[in-house]
């Protein structure tokens, strides 16, 4: 069965935390972070190619002390993860292949989708956003707002701030390049700005629910509501800190209740690999190839054959045809 993730950090991983190559085959303990933490090995090549993953978002974030550098700085380091992707797909032999619209999606191929998961290269002086368009020409087509802090215009989950007249500004340049809006990260408020502000699809690529654990990283069910009455896309977490502990049935309850809450086909995954460490993982879910056990899973859980591939892909798909075009 195809599987789509909606977010996974390879570049920060290569770039800066392990230096470890794509091309080989790591084992997961290979390497520690900062925190001493055997983690970051959870996607290389050949996972990817063993175990169907047919498409994936490739995160652009910056390490927590690169965020407060001058702008003219974090858009060098933008650029170095995009060069980063460009090598990895040039490398590849043609068997990674990065899609810019629905219609570039390749069956037998991995899909590749190049996502911005911070707005730190825009400040106040940029009050058109006009360097929206550069990264657009950058190959860039996916944009969350903000990551674990604010930036210059828009707040994190922790901030009851509304967004700005900059950061409408920001949303209608990147919705009319027709490239997507990520609200991971972004503040309550922030959140309903955004819905109330726009009509075209918007996704909320990786969470969980506070109905499962109620902490402000996870959404309310007034969320995911509003989010499931447009048909746009919410991405489900593994990570069991979201989850408030390692049990594997109380992830599978987590699809379960988004499933029956929303509208089965705006329920989806994410991953978050090479962005998290080893020991926030369920254990069943520690690498990218452990992917291909969920299905089994879903159907012990009584999920249909078709809800299944929903879930794993089907969805995502169908978003994308929705937004890119």
């Amino acid at each position: 069965m195809f599987v789509a993730d909606l977010h996974q950090d390879r570049s920060d991983n290569a770039l800066y935390l392990t230096h470890k190559d794509f091309f080989a085959l790591w084992t997961i303990d290979d390497w520690r972070n900062y925190l001493w933490l055997g983690s970051y090995n959870q996607v290389d090549y050949f996972r990817l190619r063993k175990w169907g993953v047919f498409l994936v978002w490739w995160a652009i974030c910056l390490m927590p002390e690169d965020m407060l550098k001058p702008t003219e700085e974090t858009r060098s380091i933008l650029s170095d993860h995009i060069k980063y992707y460009t090598y990895v797909i040039d490398k590849s032999d043609g068997n990674l292949n990065q899609i810019f619209t629905s219609k570039d999606i390749q069956e037998g191929k991995i899909n590749v989708f190049l996502h911005s998961e911070w707005c730190y290269f825009i400040d106040e002086s940029d009050v058109d956003c006009i360097y929206i368009d550069t990264m657009y020409e950058m190959w860039i087509r996916s944009f969350a707002l903000t990551w674990n802090t604010d930036n210059n215009l828009c707040w994190w989950v922790w901030s009851d701030k509304w967004l700005t007249k900059q950061w409408f500004c920001a949303i209608d340049k990147i919705q009319s390049n027709n490239c997507i809006v990520d609200l991971a990260h972004i503040s309550t408020q922030g959140f309903f700005d955004v819905i109330n502000h726009t009509k075209k699809p918007v996704m909320y690529s990786h969470w969980q629910m506070q109905s499962i654990n109620n902490i402000p990283r996870n959404c309310s069910d007034d969320q995911l509501v509003a989010l499931s009455k447009n048909g746009w896309i919410f991405g489900l977490s593994p990570h069991w800190g979201f989850l408030w502990k390692h049990d594997t049935s109380l992830f599978l309850d987590s699809i379960k209740f988004a499933v029956n809450l929303m509208w089965e086909d705006c329920v989806a995954l994410w991953s978050d690999y090479d962005g998290m460490v080893r020991n926030w993982m369920l254990p069943w879910l520690e690498t990218v190839d452990c992917l291909a056990s969920l299905p089994e899973m879903l159907w012990d859980y009584w999920f249909s054959n078709r809800l299944i591939e929903k879930i794993m892909w089907l969805n995502v798909q169908r978003f994308l045809t929705d937004t890119l075009v």
